[in-house]
């Protein structure tokens, strides 16, 4: 198998796996009133283990200290802001916060001079922006929309 199609499946695999872990966690607040705190500790010290048991790495003590810290503030910090978004409001709008930072980081950058600005990003934008209100607002004859509350929108942002 060509390292493209293995990157496709894997990207499949961990997309699905995502999505099974978000629903999944829906169900431990809402049937189990399952601590967000106690299911942010024990994802990243299970999945921070298997990563280090499969990659095993021979860096002196120094770098660690950075690596911990990454760990601890980055990794720990979105898991505990995905997962109270979906305790506050749900799975899938807790998905659609986090795909809406990309857009948030784009416009950022453009403002500080890192990004140059172009056609394709003013329309990704407007799209991402018009698709974020029909599913908060809803359409007119369309049964879907996602639960949205205020803390669900602080923890997803």
């Amino acid at each position: 198998m060509r390292l493209a199609h293995v990157s496709l499946l894997g990207t499949l695999i961990g997309a699905g796996f995502w999505g099974l872990s978000g629903t999944a966690a829906q169900a431990l607040f809402q049937t189990y009133q399952f601590p967000v705190i106690a299911l942010v500790t024990i994802r990243t010290l299970v999945s921070g283990l298997i990563l280090f048991i499969i990659v095993r790495p021979n860096t002196p003590r120094r770098p660690l200290r950075p690596l911990l810290t990454l760990s601890v503030f980055g990794f720990a910090g979105s898991q505990l802001a995905y997962l109270g978004a979906i305790q506050f409001s749900n799975a899938a709008t807790a998905t659609l916060l986090q795909f809406l930072f990309l857009p948030i980081v784009a416009g950022y950058e453009a403002v500080k001079g890192v990004l140059r600005w172009s056609v394709q990003w003013t329309v990704s934008l407007l799209l991402a922006m018009v698709g974020t209100l029909f599913l908060v607002g809803g359409v007119p004859g369309w049964n879907f929309r996602i639960l949205v509350t205020s803390n669900g929108v602080l923890f997803g942002l």
